[in-house]
């Protein structure tokens, strides 16, 4: 299954990974030269790294969600008490977004069961710990899964606005921060990345990319899209995860969580070209 991961040309391509062995020394890898065939020789290095860097890749793109998120939470805010429609339009958009959101996270989870179980083979040989990864996409996912209702009135804007601050900085902020200190010897440079295609429509040193509302979704179903792609489907997980042993994780999930099949559906309308933002900050 591994080698099936490392063998996916689209998703490696102009990748460079380094790794941190103390604070001062970063030596860089280009993809060829530790991507190579896992076998019973090799397995208790090359599994290990590979994992490493799939985790990386899976925290950078949250850390963009987290970005978007934000601004989005802060530009209705910019309503509050002035325009009351405006905002209570603001606050459902966003109930939108977060809602298809959980289409994505969802493919995280799968990918975070599939790597908690190979630890749990792995673990007595290759002394992997990567567990933090699994929990921290369980609660990610299950904070997100209780569907709010359509926002008519201040009250429910402002409770909405509320919930979605609360979350990003109380469960975003810290687990990013976990996964972060719990894989800092990994840090790689990819020219596909999700952040780089994102950096391309708007500037994210800004805290709120645009003055639009639309603009805001139209970024974030662009960014669930780019982010599927990158870190599932080009990765090679849909050809990992069938059988017995996506059975097996949808089994876990669909008892352990509030799961709905609708959160199986690819299709997160947009498409390969990047949105155009009317009235971005720059």
């Amino acid at each position: 299954m591994f080698n099936t991961i490392r063998q996916q040309e689209v998703g490696w391509t102009n990748t460079i990974y380094g790794f941190r062995f103390d604070e001062e020394t970063v030596r860089f890898r280009y993809t060829k030269d530790f991507m190579s065939e896992i076998n019973n020789d090799n397995y208790r290095e090359q599994i290990p790294l590979l994992i490493n860097v799939i985790i990386h890749r899976y925290t950078e793109n949250l850390k963009v969600f987290r970005y978007l998120l934000n601004s989005f939470v802060q530009l209705c805010y910019r309503y509050d008490e002035i325009k009351s429609q405006t905002l209570i339009y603001c606050s459902n958009k966003l109930r939108e977004t977060v809602m298809i959101s959980t289409k994505m996270l969802l493919k995280f989870l799968y990918v975070a069961l599939f790597i908690h179980n190979a630890n749990l083979l792995l673990d007595d040989h290759c002394l992997l710990n990567h567990n933090k990864f699994y929990e921290i996409m369980v609660l990610l996912y299950r904070a997100l899964l209780k569907k709010p209702s359509i926002i008519n009135d201040m009250f429910l804007a402002h409770r909405l606005l509320k919930s979605t601050r609360n979350y990003i900085k109380d469960t975003m902020d810290k687990k990013i921060v976990e996964l972060v200190n719990s894989n800092m010897s990994t840090i790689y440079i990819y020219d596909h990345s999700v952040q780089n295609h994102i950096q391309r429509i708007l500037n994210m040193k800004n805290v709120i990319f645009s003055k639009s509302i639309d603009d805001h979704t139209r970024a974030l179903n662009w960014f669930y899209m780019l982010a599927v792609r990158d870190s599932y489907y080009n990765l090679g997980f849909d050809k990992v995860l069938v059988g017995d042993i996506k059975e097996h994780i949808h089994e876990y999930i669909a008892e352990n969580t509030r799961y709905h099949e609708n959160q199986e559906d690819d299709n997160f309308d947009c498409t390969e070209e990047p949105p155009v933002l009317t009235h971005r900050l720059e």
